[in-house]
């Protein structure tokens, strides 16, 4: 889990300073809470599921390729 919070901070560094993309602290805040989820015991209390709500958040390849532009 350590290595994915890591990629977390690199990726929203390089979202919003390189990309300048508006939408990345919400990307990365998207990416932590599904994370935090996936992470959680089956008997848990639920909490944090209930926050992802009904659109869950992209998955790592689904972000990067979302981000790349048609070099043509």
């Amino acid at each position: 889990m350590l290595f994915e919070l890591y990629s977390f901070t690199l990726g929203l560094h390089h979202d919003s300073r390189f990309l300048h993309l508006p939408e990345a602290v919400q990307l990365t805040r998207d990416a932590l809470e599904k994370t935090i989820v996936s992470y959680q015991s089956p008997g848990s209390n639920g909490n944090a599921q209930a926050n992802v709500g009904a659109n869950p958040a992209p998955t790592p390849a689904a972000t990067y390729t979302s981000h790349q532009t048609d070099s043509r």
